[in-house]
């Protein structure tokens, strides 16, 4: 069962939003987990929020930078320190060949390529850990791909909550609200995909 971070986003206020920000976008990075967790989702609304007075963008961005190249990181260790038992499990969960070769073909680059891309994001990391990246490299492109990735996302929801009111000026209120239910419908899609890759066999388990 995913954690539903967007409707504990809803419930809290000040300082608060800043915390389930950084819960989010580190679970969205971390190994796995981010297959169930809609923290981009969380990213985008939050910056939404800034948008309309909420929160503080630059503080949101922060955030959001903070835990996604903390997520990594985590993926990274765990990688680094997995048993044979566990990486042949990990080798079944989807997108772990895919990652797999671009880590091959790619090296340092393949983590910050890896941030754009759903799947990837949640098990690059891991792969890079699990091949034996030296931990300078990772690093490095942790915080680039982080960094950018994390601000990207809490700009577009900023941007899109800023053009909110031009947006009803532009097309109604009827007209706003079938766009809004779209973007609903588009973020359940993408969830149902994200459960529907995950494989049959029991999900394996992280550990700080």
């Amino acid at each position: 069962m995913s954690l539903d971070l967007t409707a504990l986003l809803g419930a809290v206020h000040g300082p608060w939003v800043y915390v389930v920000v950084v819960l989010a976008a580190a679970l969205e990075s971390a190994a796995f987990v981010g297959l169930l967790v809609p923290g981009e989702t969380v990213m985008i609304l939050a910056g939404a929020v800034a948008a309309l007075g909420g929160a503080d963008v630059v503080g949101v961005a922060m955030a959001a930078v903070a835990g996604a190249i903390a997520g990594d990181q985590t993926g990274y260790l765990l990688g680094r320190t997995i048993g044979d038992a566990r990486r042949e499990r990990w080798e079944r969960s989807p997108g772990w060949a895919r990652a797999e070769a671009l880590v091959a073909r790619r090296g340092g680059p393949a983590v910050f390529l890896a941030r754009w891309v759903g799947v990837l994001r949640a098990v690059v990391p891991a792969v890079a850990g699990a091949v034996g990246m030296p931990r300078r490299t990772f690093s490095v492109w942790n915080v680039v791909g982080g960094a950018s990735w994390a601000t990207t996302v809490v700009l577009v929801g900023f941007l899109a909550g800023s053009a909110g009111p031009t947006v009803v000026g532009w097309f109604g209120t009827v007209g706003t609200v079938l766009m809004v239910a779209v973007a609903v419908v588009l973020v359940v899609v993408r969830i149902v995909r994200r459960r529907r890759a995950r494989p049959a066999g029991p999900t394996p388990v992280t550990t700080a």
